[in-house]
């Protein structure tokens, strides 16, 4: 079993057999749902017997996925969605998907790849750095999920390892008179503030030295608000996002950081989305856009594509005919013009978006901005 990430992506979308057979399930994680889910496979598989009991080879190729009806390890303690990706090629996966739609099956001479692009955008990795004077920790993760690193002894894990013997000993000096007694607090705040930048440097470095400069993944800052500024104002790790979750790092859970984080890269897709958008009405006033099918196909096919929109939900049933560089629509096929538009699609380069009608309304089921 697989879990989806780039690569693998990568495999599925470079497949081509005579026969790619997809089949998606979504699944619960409890023990009760076990048996729901086994169920809902063995439906899966009757259905595509059924509707395609005259080909020999989809029945060669099922028996892959027959072998799968009784693993029950299969289907314990993942929420989401399996994905079974099976070729007459030999080409054989089954992989975790951490959401998907209804049931269902799709063949082709490509799998069925519509369904993963909303999901590869969140795979991408970030690490949260939650930061109190006696608490440091670090965690990754993506937009699905969020686990907490094992921190190498290099990285302290509080201000008093961090800094030692070195660690300012912060009183109020007893002096006489008003003027004395400010003098010893504004020398305490002083202090304090030099303790913070000496602490905020050391974990700064060590965690770009030991995670960031390795891995190249963003860093999210989880603080209290009067530690976001300092830290910022000192962090020389390119990596530090600018944006951070404002947070108690003594009292956050796990789900926390989690549910704060997924709004942050919510926002940011959004903000993206509507950048590429924008992008879309510009280049249509230069003539640089494509919204009839036949002409999304043409221009897919002839690499000229830099981004292409397919319409949330839509199937337009058919055949893209790449030596006449045109499309046949056909109600009574089972592929779909655009799944196979968006796997050319990324052959070439481009960059697929998958958008509802309410962002952009795509008459035809796609639109493209060409390359210019």
């Amino acid at each position: 079993m697989k879990i989806l990430d780039y690569p693998l992506f990568q495999q599925l979308i470079s497949e081509e057999a005579l026969i790619c057979l997809t089949m998606y399930i979504p699944v619960g994680k409890e023990v009760s749902d076990v048996s729901s889910n086994m169920l809902r496979l063995k439906n899966l598989v009757k259905e595509v017997k059924s509707n395609n009991n005259h080909d020999p080879q989809i029945n060669t190729i099922l028996q892959s996925v027959e072998h799968k009806l009784e693993d029950t390890e299969l289907f314990k303690g993942y929420e989401g969605c399996i994905g079974f990706f099976v070729s007459t090629s030999g080409f054989f996966e089954t992989v975790y998907l951490p959401a998907c739609s209804d049931t269902f099956y799709h063949i082709d001479q490509v799998f069925y790849i519509v369904p993963l692009i909303d999901l590869i955008p969140n795979l991408k990795q970030y690490f949260i750095l939650s930061l109190a004077k006696n608490s440091v920790r670090l965690y990754r993760g993506d937009f699905y999920g969020l686990e907490e690193v094992t921190l190498v002894s290099e990285v302290p894990r509080s201000m008093q390892e961090a800094l030692g013997t070195e660690l300012t000993d912060n009183h109020l000096h007893a002096a006489a008179g008003g003027s004395a007694t400010l003098h010893g607090y504004m020398e305490i705040t002083d202090e304090k503030e030099v303790d913070n930048e000496r602490f905020f440097r050391v974990i700064d470095n060590a965690i770009y030295e030991h995670y960031s400069k390795q891995e190249n993944l963003p860093l999210y800052l989880a603080t209290i608000s009067e530690n976001l500024h300092t830290f910022k104002k000192i962090s020389k790790n390119p990596y530090l996002a600018k944006e951070h979750i404002e947070i108690s790092a003594k009292t956050a859970s796990t789900s926390d950081l989690h549910r704060a984080i997924k709004e942050i890269i919510t926002n940011q897709q959004t903000h993206e989305l509507h950048k590429i958008i924008e992008l879309f009405y510009i280049a249509k006033n230069k003539d640089l856009t494509s919204e009839q099918l036949s002409q999304v196909a043409q221009n897919v096919i002839d690499a000229r594509v830099a981004q292409l929109f397919l319409g949330k939900g839509r199937k337009i049933y058919g055949d893209v005919l790449l030596e006449e560089r045109t499309i046949k629509i056909d109600p009574n096929s089972q592929k779909d013009i655009l799944n196979r538009l968006a796997i050319l699609a990324y052959k070439s380069g481009s960059t697929t978006h998958i958008v509802h009608p309410k962002d952009l309304l795509l008459n035809e089921g796609a639109a493209a901005i060409i390359r210019s």
